[in-house]
């Protein structure tokens, strides 16, 4: 059976992770594929070493007698693959090569890039791709970087905290013209308003000021996950919505807060994390980028970072 290096090492490693882990569901989400891809490519390495190493007759994997012997062998491969690395990271006079980020997309709209593209200027042989999507197109470990809006970071991972994301409240002029302007929460209820989020089951927003706290749940007249259609549904008069305080300037700078003196927050308060694998093969190139991106935000005034 051919086989090159490189679809080996990922047979090896998908043995090695369902090994530790004991499932293959567990193993996939570890490695961000799916179930059948790790189960393929195990029996994939038991064709070609023609012998068992995983017990699938029972709930939890086990590894088989002969198995336990590949699998010391296959954990000292990776990490010589991963020491091999390592050496030559130690050998780079200067960071190079192609670094890939995933990044939602509501990323697109902080003003960072300009801070970003000075910071690479100083690094000239190392490249930056960032592909924006909310859900990843290809598996997590085609990415040396992942930009993720969450409250808490895996356990898997690496985690950098970038910035804490705050919200406010925003309606466009016209808007308040004609229905008024809320001043507190309750009166949000005798308003439109338009939900920036994935959840559209009579959502819930919570308020705080000077130690009161209200929740309320608003008459949602339009839900949306995109970002720039809330703030153009708003912009149109539509409502009123809560969005992310950094991007207004660059996307709605002609909306006006409501309620500023109010805190909104989240059930899950979220905050922007840097993750990478702790054992990323070209990890000297992946620090410098991890350091450039984090060191974008740091123009950013307070206003901006509220």
């Amino acid at each position: 059976m051919k086989c090159t290096t490189a679809d080996m090492l990922s047979c090896i490693e998908a043995f090695v992770v369902s090994a530790d882990l004991g499932s293959f569901a567990r193993a996939a989400k570890h490695l961000n594929v799916s179930p059948s891809v790790i189960s393929k490519k195990i029996a994939k390495l038991e064709r070609i070493l023609g012998i068992t190493i995983l017990d699938r007759s029972t709930r939890k994997l086990r590894v088989s007698t002969n198995g336990a012997q590949v699998l010391v062998l296959c954990q000292e491969m990776l990490r010589l693959n991963l020491s091999l690395f390592e050496v030559r990271d130690s050998l780079l006079v200067e960071p190079q090569g192609l670094i890939r980020i995933l990044a939602p997309k509501l990323m697109q709209h902080l003003p960072i890039y300009k801070s970003l593209c000075t910071s690479l200027e100083k690094m000239p042989k190392l490249k930056i791709f960032i592909e924006f999507a909310d859900r990843a197109p290809l598996p997590s470990d085609h990415f040396d970087i992942e930009i993720r809006l969450i409250s808490q970071p895996p356990m898997d991972r690496v985690a950098k905290k970038w910035l804490d994301l705050n919200y406010g409240l925003y309606a466009s002029q016209r808007y308040v013209s004609v229905n008024g302007e809320p001043t507190s929460p309750d009166d949000l209820i005798k308003h439109s308003c338009i939900q920036y989020g994935e959840d559209i089951s009579q959502p819930i927003w919570k308020f705080s000021c000077e130690g009161n706290i209200f929740n309320i749940r608003p008459s949602i007249v339009c839900c949306t996950n995109e970002v720039t259609a809330a703030a153009a549904m708003t912009l149109q008069g539509a409502g009123i919505t809560c969005l992310p305080q950094l991007i207004i300037p660059s996307i709605a700078p002609d909306l006006i807060e409501v309620m500023p003196e109010w805190n909104f927050s989240h059930s899950h308060p979220l905050a922007v994390w840097l993750l990478y694998p702790a054992d990323r093969y070209n990890s000297a190139n992946r620090r410098a980028a991890v350091e450039i991106v984090y060191n974008a935000v740091n123009h950013l005034n307070p206003h901006q970072m509220a």
